[in-house]
């Protein structure tokens, strides 16, 4: 019988407007992923235009297995992963403790 391992939700933070490219990463490596994005107007002269941003500046949520962090953390672009639930905090591969 297979056993699995509990999946949770991590929040990813990205490198300066990379969550785009991060995300297109994380869909080729197979990883469960999820990139909010918000619609805003914005103005270009007398054109009003229909934008996406992030809603989460910066980060990407991420559904994983505990022992595929260090798999995430190796994708260009990825600079940190934190537990959902503020346990964990991943800085390039080593667990420190949360500092928000």
């Amino acid at each position: 019988m297979e056993t699995f391992e509990r999946t949770d939700w991590y929040v990813v933070f990205t490198a300066f407007r990379a969550e785009k490219r991060v995300k297109e990463r994380l869909d080729k490596a197979g990883v469960e992923n999820d990139f909010p994005l918000e619609v805003r107007p914005c103005r270009w002269g007398e054109r009003e235009v229909m934008v996406s941003f992030p809603a989460l500046s910066g980060c990407l949520l991420v559904r994983i297995e505990s022992f595929r962090l260090p798999e995430v953390l190796a994708i260009k672009g990825v600079m940190a992963c934190r537990l959902a639930s503020d346990v964990p905090f991943f800085v390039d591969g080593h667990l420190r403790p949360a500092e928000f």
